[in-house]
């Protein structure tokens, strides 16, 4: 008899220590994302602004809308711009 109350504490501790740890699973993840950064979460708004970028972090950047698909599908698909030219930090 007192073997199968030691179960039944034991099953019952289990449970409960489950149940809390699936309750503060999206707590502990939210502090090890803030701690390393992962899941792009972020402390705050960016700061940086067009005028604090220097001239030598601004580059021409080239980019390319390549668009493929199946030949056996039914439909057509096109990208109407095929490349666009930007300039990093400038809106």
């Amino acid at each position: 008899m007192k073997e199968s109350k030691n179960t039944v504490r034991n099953l019952s501790l289990t449970v409960v220590a489950m149940f809390g740890f699936g309750f503060l699973l999206v707590p502990i993840y939210d502090v090890f994302c803030e701690i390393t950064g992962l899941n792009g979460k972020i402390k705050g708004p960016s700061t940086l602004t067009e005028a604090a970028l220097k001239e030598e972090d601004r580059r021409e950047v080239l980019i390319q809308f390549v668009t493929h698909n199946n030949e056996s599908m039914p439909w057509i698909f096109r990208s109407n711009t095929t490349q666009m030219r930007i300039v990093t930090g400038v809106q």
